[in-house]
């Protein structure tokens, strides 16, 4: 009894699963997909406005304000900041749960690993990724020059200790390395001519860009073959200039929403179509998505879900509740994922990197942990790094403290006949797979006389066998 999925189902599905976190299940299910061309236009639709994060409307943090501050005032603000970087991860991941804007949340996710940055300063982490939301569909040029320039990002590269006669390299050197150009297509000449470049990139208070002129060494410079007396802006259109730059996000890009194997013609291909339209994201984009070579077999159900992934269509469809961000967060850290607390610089390497024995088990049992309150005292690995605001506080998972709501699913499967159940029920799944087990373990768990329960344990296996990890 397999449902027999038209071919454009099974790619519309897996449209939505790399530009978007899975199909939600209000779509229509019962083969009348949209179509590939439809159901992008409706992604692209829906992520034009731009929903910027909102915890905090300044900065809680500033010098001025720190100098008159008694040593215990100072210390109750530095316990403040984990607080709120907490409650800042909690905003974001619900936020990407509504379902709202998908493609610009799913797009936003690749940008900030790109632009991988760790900062404590939680109004500073709010505003680099709500530029990176603003700027995650626009023109790659401009999200280079905003991210550069954020607070967050200057601060964490310590460009403020960038200054004349005495150059700081670690922003010039990360800008080429993992932004831009990736290693081979600079030299350590280059990047020290780009740190004196950008002397004097800093940020007031407010997190606010500044360019502190007298610190700022405006001697000429020679930078990727070109001599001048460049200041930072300079160097930036130097690189995007180079196409190897459009090849580098390329890669990424590839790596990201097709396969983590590469395919070097893809590859500059795609490159090539992002330098000719002066890195206009939304056209590559929408080149990508459609790109025939995009729905190869080879491709499809290929990558592994990153724990976002995971977790998000969860709390989507099941409107999932939680007694409290710190449970939000103990899954992110158990998963080897928490939004805004990125490893380093590279950002998460993704792929396989994903799982290792213990995080598979886990995943394998989020869904029942999630959706069925399933018992699960499990106690994130201690990252070992005592300084680290998100790392700790998350405690164990004990209890899981999730509030699932099945009527969504309920609704939509009650009347569908047992014997075509299964079928139906692997939206879910990207591809088909055989539906003996599920048949077996459903009718062997629970009473077939009732449909919901029918429908909960089947849901509960699919969700809880290795395909599902896959999108």
């Amino acid at each position: 009894h397999m449902l027999s999925m038209d071919l454009s189902g099974i790619k519309t599905r897996h449209l939505y699963n790399r530009a978007a976190f899975g199909l939600p299940l209000d779509i229509d299910l019962n083969g009348k997909l949209p179509s590939l061309e439809k159901s992008l236009e409706l992604l692209f639709k829906e992520s034009e406005s731009i929903v910027p994060l909102r915890l905090l409307d300044a900065n809680p943090m500033k010098r001025e304000e720190l100098k008159a501050m008694s040593p215990d005032e100072k210390k109750a603000l530095r316990k403040s900041a984990p607080v709120l970087l907490k409650e800042l991860n909690h905003l974001l991941i619900t936020k990407i749960a509504s379902g709202d804007q998908a493609m610009r949340e799913k797009i936003t996710l690749f940008w900030a690993n790109h632009f991988s940055c760790r900062n404590g300063n939680p109004y500073y982490s709010q505003e680099l990724n709500n530029r990176i939301r603003e700027n995650a569909l626009g023109n790659f040029k401009d999200l280079l020059n905003v991210v550069s320039k954020s607070a967050a990002m200057l601060q964490f590269l310590n460009n403020q200790q960038n200054r004349k006669f005495k150059p700081n390299e670690n922003f010039a050197r990360e800008v080429m390395e993992l932004f831009t150009l990736g290693r081979g297509n600079y030299t350590e000449h280059d990047i020290k001519e780009a740190a004196r470049a950008f002397t004097g990139w800093g940020f007031d208070d407010n997190g606010v860009f500044v360019f502190r002129e007298r610190i700022h060494d405006s001697d000429s410079k020679t930078i990727l073959g070109k001599t001048g007396n460049f200041a930072g802006e300079d160097v930036l259109n130097i690189i995007t200039d180079r196409p190897e730059c459009a090849q580098f996000i390329a890669a990424k890009m590839y790596k990201a929403f097709v396969n983590d194997q590469p395919d070097p013609l893809r590859i500059k291909e795609l490159g090539n179509v992002l330098y000719k339209n002066d890195y206009d994201l939304n056209k590559t984009f929408s080149y990508l998505f459609l790109a025939d070579w995009m729905y190869d077999e080879k491709n499809i159900g290929c990558l592994i879900k990153s724990p976002v992934e995971l977790m998000v269509p969860l709390m989507r469809d099941f409107k999932v509740q939680f007694a409290s961000d710190t449970v939000t967060l103990g899954f992110q850290r158990i998963l080897g994922q928490v939004l805004f607390n990125p490893p380093n610089v590279a950002g998460w390497p993704g792929g396989r990197n994903w799982i290792d024995s213990s995080s598979l088990a886990y995943r394998l049992k989020l869904p029942s942990v999630m959706l069925a309150d399933i018992v699960e005292d499990v106690r994130p690995k201690d990252e070992g790094d005592v300084n680290n605001a998100l790392a700790s506080g998350a405690g164990s998972i004990g209890r899981s403290r999730c509030e699932a709501n099945w009527s969504l699913v309920l609704n939509r499967f009650r009347s569908v006949k047992e014997d075509d159940l299964f079928s139906q029920l692997q939206f879910l799944l990207l591809a088909p797979i055989d539906g003996g087990p599920a048949r077996t373990f459903a009718s062997q768990f629970f009473d077939r006389t009732n449909q919901d329960t029918l429908i909960r344990s089947t849901v509960l296996y699919l969700m809880s066998i290795p395909e599902f990890q896959l999108c």
